[in-house]
């Protein structure tokens, strides 16, 4: 998603379900129109003409009550063959995303595979175990990610299935109201019949249809409002303009926490965002430190999110000397606000104790799984596992 975000791509879902929407009320604006403007110019011209009323007006009225309830069916068909396209669209939209996961999942085995026992990290350098196991999740994973795919193919596909057969039958009303409707105009009595009609009620109807036409003419002005509102922060998530603004602001604050750690602003490179680590040693854990930190300040000030927070494990544990080492703990005087939460494990104090919030000392050595619980563990998943096959 680059810097855009998931928001620009939200923004963007809701604006195709504001413009879908926004066509389908001027949809039924325009119907409303034609309706009330055949029955205003039957109206005039029963009062310029002095036709008789014939056997024809029986006729005249069925055809106008049937050309009322195909109006009617023309709507709510209408009114479903948008809700399937919204369907279609974020059907499509999940389908993508999930794609796009599995060639991550593919790049991420293809690295996996490319690597001895031991996978070193691209990112910060730090060791895992590269066993057969873990690369056979990775495969379970992207099984799992094409069999949705499909899925969300066959869906895509019921749901088109269903858009022509909707289609085809809006077809077919809309044929049958415009075969009805030249009917009722060569209809002798059709110039007379609103005419005959306004004595039963007709003027109340087109009365009526003008207050819908006007409720509807101000919910297309409301909506394309939104509809415009959307398209203009639609551009500023992808302004270039937007784009330099948060690289300025992100650098600001990275600028502050290179310096606290002594790192040279050289080794500030970006590529779409994200931090070119192309260094090593004990610099390279410090500039992982760095950017991490510089982007939990940044949307620390930038305050649009109910959850600020960032966790960091022992930083002082990648062989660092004494002089880095303070320059570590002295990051903390950068993070101590209430607005966000920072969680830090660490091996030594960093004479920030005090000004914690909450502070747990280990005071016994700790293992987190022996071989005898990671065995056990192993044989719950396999159990689990079987019971999916099951199900």
């Amino acid at each position: 998603m680059g810097y855009l975000g998931e928001e620009y791509y939200k923004t963007k879902k809701e604006i195709g379900i504001l413009t879908n929407k926004v066509n389908q009320l001027e949809s039924r604006y325009k119907h409303y129109n034609e309706l009330i403007k055949l029955f205003e110019n039957d109206s005039i011209n029963s009062e310029n003409r002095n036709f008789r009323i014939d056997n024809d007006l029986n006729l005249s009225k069925k055809i106008l009550a049937e050309l009322d309830n195909l109006e009617k069916e023309k709507i709510k068909l209408r009114e479903k063959i948008s809700q399937l396209k919204n369907e279609r669209y974020e059907k499509v939209l999940a389908m993508e995303m999930l794609k796009n996961n599995i060639e991550l999942l593919n790049a991420d085995h293809d690295f996996a595979m490319n690597q001895g026992d031991i996978l070193i990290c691209p990112f910060c350098g730090t060791e895992h175990i590269n066993s057969i196991e873990n690369r056979v999740e990775i495969v379970k994973d992207i099984q799992v990610g094409n069999q949705l795919v499909k899925v969300y193919r066959n869906d895509i596909k019921e749901i088109e299935r269903a858009i022509n057969e909707v289609e085809q039958l809006y077809k077919n009303i809309k044929h049958r109201y415009t075969k009805l409707k030249k009917q009722f105009e060569e209809t002798r009595s059709g110039a007379t019949v609103t005419n005959a009609y306004r004595h039963e009620g007709m003027n109340e109807l087109i009365k009526r249809s003008k207050e819908e036409i006007n409720k509807v003419h101000k919910m297309i002005a409301d909506e394309n409002r939104k509809l415009s509102s959307k398209k203009d922060y639609l551009e500023e998530l992808k302004s270039d303009k937007k784009r330099n603004e948060i690289y300025d602001e992100l650098k600001k604050h990275y600028t502050i926490v290179l310096n606290k750690l002594n790192i040279p602003l050289s080794y500030m490179k970006f590529n779409n965002f994200v931090q070119v680590l192309n260094k090593t040693g004990s610099e390279l854990p410090r500039l992982v430190y760095a950017y991490h930190t510089a982007l939990y300040l940044y949307n620390l000030k930038k305050g649009d999110s109910v959850f600020n927070f960032l966790v960091v494990d022992t930083p002082n544990q990648q062989g660092q000397d004494e002089n880095n080492l303070a320059n570590i703990n002295s990051v903390l005087d950068l993070v101590s606000s209430e607005k966000g939460q920072f969680i830090i494990g660490t091996e030594r104090e960093t004479n920030f104790e005090e000004r914690a919030t909450t502070v747990i000392r280990l005071t016994e050595f700790k293992r987190c799984l022996t071989e005898d619980m990671y065995q056990h563990h192993i044989h719950l998943v396999d159990q689990f596992e079987k019971l999916l096959e099951q199900v």
